[in-house]
């Protein structure tokens, strides 16, 4: 699948990494405990990816599934890498051949893994562009061990997000390395010209603007009733043809009054309409009972999906309260209009061409921000917050079908030309490395 030619690794940089090490020694008094998994009998060549958490993966997943799927059929095993506790079972119903190490944070851990799994590939999917940037971990030493043996190495899909460093260790060890992090690594793919522009002069060597491959992962079509927790309940909402707002992710007490306050009059105006408001943490009693409080002093009649069960809906009820985890997709794909919580995922709703509203001032560091950005700028996302005008703009599109299908067509089009990142980075990569990708 890959040959690479080593680079080697200048004497300064040996040198740095010498007394890095023998600092982290000191600090840790000892070997730190590793946890790469047993060795084979007979070490083969391996497959490494860095996906720090879920999100990750399932935004890189058109791609990494392809690497990993011809990187297995090559022969090698395939090594996950995060820096997160409680992933090793999500990670392996995905990839069940996969071993899944969790990265401890020493900078030896990289030396015991690659006695047991030699790289041939070093794939970091997103992040961190560099040293400690964004809300993971991973040790420079990883990256030094596999260019040490001769891997290629890759950063797909690449976002910055410009956090500082925590501690004391880790200024130290993005000041000694982060230019040679971003020298060692043989290809970038960013996602965007901004992220792009940076990592060039910072001193990435070849550096690609693909795109966001999560625009390739979309899932544009809903799960039939019956592969669904409520088939009853989603059949019901969806014969009864209501105008149906679905608001996901909703975080803040603020926001929650916002949603509300938009609603109340659109019952009046719209008196069909339904909401559908899913908080987060509804595991949290204290959130639960807020949220009660709020609608009971409302007025609006309503029920919660955790004890309505799944059973059709009445017409007089006019909120239901999800209640319960991992269903907000399929009823995202019931809605006339989604209200997207600030800073969570609003991809989920527009992959079914759904017009989505938001509150403004999005948080930059958060995973969420780069595909708010982009869609924003392009026009997708109704934004305030204020409660007159949310229902304003809700009521224009429940009852205006001109508008609203301006709307869905806006998003399509603007969907339909951000995908592609993943054959974008196959050609990034293929500039590169001699891989040979069977297309299907």
């Amino acid at each position: 699948m890959l040959s690479v030619t080593p680079r080697p690794l200048s004497l300064g940089l040996k040198l740095r990494w010498q007394l890095f090490n023998l600092m982290s020694r000191i600090a840790e008094r000892s070997h730190a405990k590793t946890e790469a998994p047993p060795a084979p009998e007979a070490a083969k060549p391996s497959l490494w990816v860095f996906v720090s958490t879920i999100g990750e993966l399932h935004a890189t997943a058109p791609f990494l599934n392809a690497l990993i799927e011809l990187a297995t059929a090559d022969g090698q095993e395939i090594v996950l890498l995060t820096d997160r506790d409680g992933y090793a079972e999500s990670y392996q119903s995905l990839h069940p051949s996969a071993h899944v190490v969790r990265v401890t944070g020493s900078q030896f851990q990289a030396e015991a893994l690659a006695a047991a799994f030699r790289p041939t590939l070093f794939v970091i999917a997103e992040i961190p562009c560099w040293p400690s940037d964004a809300p993971c971990r991973l040790p420079f030493g990883f990256l030094y061990e596999a260019k040490r043996l001769g891997a290629g190495t890759a950063l797909i899909n690449g976002w910055l997000y410009g956090y500082p460093t925590s501690c004391r260790a880790d200024a130290i060890e993005r000041r000694l390395f982060q230019r040679e992090w971003l020298r060692l690594i043989d290809v970038v793919c960013a996602q965007n010209e901004r992220v792009a522009n940076t990592l060039r002069g910072a001193g990435a060597n070849l550096v690609h603007i693909t795109g966001n491959i999560k625009f390739d992962a979309l899932e544009t079509l809903p799960r039939a009733f019956e592969n669904t927790r409520s088939p009853r309940l989603l059949q019901s909402i969806q014969s009864s043809g209501r105008p149906t707002v679905v608001a996901g992710c909703v975080t803040e007490a603020d926001e929650r009054d916002l949603v509300l306050a938009a609603f109340e009059p659109l019952a009046v105006a719209v008196p069909r309409a339904l909401l559908v408001l899913a908080p987060r943490h509804p595991e949290n009693p204290n959130v639960m009972q807020a949220l009660s409080e709020r609608l009971n002093a409302s007025g609006l009649p309503f029920v919660r999906r955790a004890e309505h069960g799944d059973q059709a809906l009445d017409d007089d009820v006019k909120v239901l309260v999800l209640d319960t985890m991992g269903e907000l997709r399929d009823f995202y794909a019931l809605a006339s209009i989604a209200h997207v919580g600030r800073d969570h995922n609003i991809l989920e709703p527009l992959a079914y061409a759904c017009p989505v509203s938001v509150r403004p001032g999005w948080n930059s560091t958060y995973p969420s921000f780069p595909v708010y950005e982009m869609t924003r700028d392009g026009g997708l996302l109704i934004e305030s917050d204020n409660a007159a005008t949310l229902e304003t703009l809700w009521q224009s599109l429940l009852t205006d079908s001109g508008r609203r299908k301006q709307q869905t067509d806006r998003i399509r089009s603007l969907l339909e030309h951000a995908q592609g990142a993943t054959e974008r980075t196959w050609s990034a990569m293929r500039s590169v490395f001699p891989i040979t990708r069977e297309r299907g």
